[in-house]
């Protein structure tokens, strides 16, 4: 997978790489980092907010 963002990847536990290949703005990557320290609450950015 070719990802191009400024925020690849927001998650809430955990986000195993489990095989293939990951390139993230021309980089190869070989493990997941949240890029969003808070998430977005359920469902991400616009989910209910507590």
């Amino acid at each position: 997978i070719n990802i191009t963002a400024q925020f690849a990847f927001d998650f809430d536990l955990t986000a195993p790489l489990n095989g293939g290949t990951v390139i993230v703005n021309g980089t190869q990557v070989t493990s997941i980092t949240n890029s969003m320290m808070e998430g977005g609450g359920p469902g991400g950015f616009g989910g209910p907010q507590h």
